[in-house]
This record gives C-alpha cells, structure tokens and sequence, in this order.
C-alpha cells in the first residue's frame, strides 16, 4: 500500500516516502486521471515534459507544488478549492511503475500536521 496526501488550503500534494520508493524516486511524476470514474494513477520519470517537479522535503514523504492541479484535483474529487486535506491510500499495479488511487475513497486530515504523519 501506498499513500499521498492533498492540502486542499494550499497548492501541496505530499507524496509519502513509501509511494515515492515505490516509483524508484523519480525526478518527475506523471498524473492521470479519470474523471468519471474518479481514479488517479501516478508514474514516475526522468522526463520534464507534461510532468511536475518533484521537490525532495524530509523523511516523511516528498511534494509537488501546482495550484491548477490541485483545483482540478479538488473538483474531480467534489470537494470546494480551498477546503480541508485529504489522505489517500492507495497501491501500485502489477507493472511497478504506476501508482493507482481511488479518489472517492479519501480520510479528511484534521490539521496540516496530519499531512506527513
């Protein structure tokens, strides 16, 4: 299992060190969603195009910074821009490079600490 977490009262998404170990910490990442379906898949690579900057923090998780992606994430998701964080557990498909996230299926986090527990 895999988990990010999404401040939804700023422009963050946390990627947890687990999920970011699991794309071999890559440079940049990819996202994919379906919009009627309400799935996200994440994969890593070296490549800038169509991909965000992943900016290396601590020893919780790692994050991408993108206020268009996070209003866009936030009305996929259903929740108002800005509003709460909200937890995401997910896991990797059998190829090993993308990460799959349910977005239906969310924990709201009580404060910004919660984001890298």
């Amino acid at each position: 299992m895999v988990s990010l977490s999404m401040s939804f009262t700023g422009k963050r998404i946390l990627l947890h060190k687990n999920l970011i170990e699991s794309l071999d910490k890559p440079e940049y990442l990819r996202f994919y969603v379906d919009e009627e379906s309400k799935q996200l898949f994440i994969q890593g690579t070296d490549q800038p195009k169509d991909a965000y900057h992943l900016y290396y923090q601590n020893r919780s998780g790692d994050y991408v910074n993108s206020t268009p992606l996070m209003k866009y994430l936030a009305k996929v998701i259903g929740v108002d821009y800005p509003s709460a964080s909200l937890r995401f557990q997910g896991q990797m498909l059998e190829d090993n490079q993308t990460a799959f996230f349910n977005l239906s299926d969310y924990t709201t986090l009580s404060s910004e600490k919660d984001l890298s527990e």
